[in-house]
This record gives structure tokens, sequence and C-alpha cells, in this order.
């Protein structure tokens, strides 16, 4: 989102004499800057502390290497919570994080198409008939 945020920035132009000093009657040009526009995350704050916990603590019990979950508003795509495990602090200097920690496995790692439809049928199984 950087294009969106950076914005333009302005510029003035002047003649001056030889001390830089900007003569009063000279040529002058400007360049308004343009303010950068805003973004809005859709990451919901209670959902994603949610997420976060319920999957360090999945992972943990079932000894996986990693985990990663996406909560997705289905209507709009909008991301509501995006949570992997395990995580580090970037404030603890001390710790050595693994490699994978250092980086979101849900947006970074390639996986297996069929991993995701496994969870669509399953979904799809356990709806009650209307």
């Amino acid at each position: 989102m950087q294009s969106v945020l950076a914005g333009t920035d302005g510029k003035s132009t002047a003649e001056v004499d030889r001390a830089g000093r900007v003569i009063p009657t000279g040529a002058t040009s400007s360049v308004v800057p343009v303010s950068g526009r805003n973004v809005q995350l859709t990451i919901d704050r209670d959902l994603q502390w949610y997420a976060q916990q319920v999957l360090a603590q999945k992972v943990a019990e079932t000894q996986a290497v990693n985990g990663s979950a996406v909560v997705m508003d289905v209507r709009t795509g909008e991301v509501l919570a995006l949570a992997t495990a395990p995580t580090f602090n970037p404030d603890d200097r001390s710790a050595k994080p693994r490699s994978d920690a250092l980086r979101n496995v849900a947006i970074g790692d390639v996986y297996e198409p069929g991993s995701v439809n496994k969870v669509i049928t399953a979904a799809a199984a356990s709806r009650p008939a209307s």
C-alpha cells in the first residue's frame, strides 16, 4: 500500500541572488504537496487475539511444526484474523526464533489445494439438510 500511503512531495523554486536570498520580483514556481490516503485494516482485534490463542494451544497440543488460521468475512472478502504459530517477540533480542516464525506461513507458504477442499467438503457434509 506504499503508493496509496505515500502521497507526493511538493516543491518550490525561486530565483536567488549570489548570497542565496530570494529575489522578490524574480521568477518563482511551486507545486503543492499531495497527502497520502488512509487505509483501514479489517483485522478484528478480539477475533485476532482469540484465533492466535486457540491456534497456539492446538499447535502445542498436537506437537505440530506450525499452524495458521485465516478468518474472513465471506460476503466482503475482508480478513478479520490472520494467526500463525509459533510466533516470536521481536522485542526479546535474546530469543532465537525459528526461521518459520519469522514469516507468516498463512500467506508466505505454498500449500496443496486439496488441503483446503477437505475442509470445504467437511463443512458441507456437516450442514443440516434443508
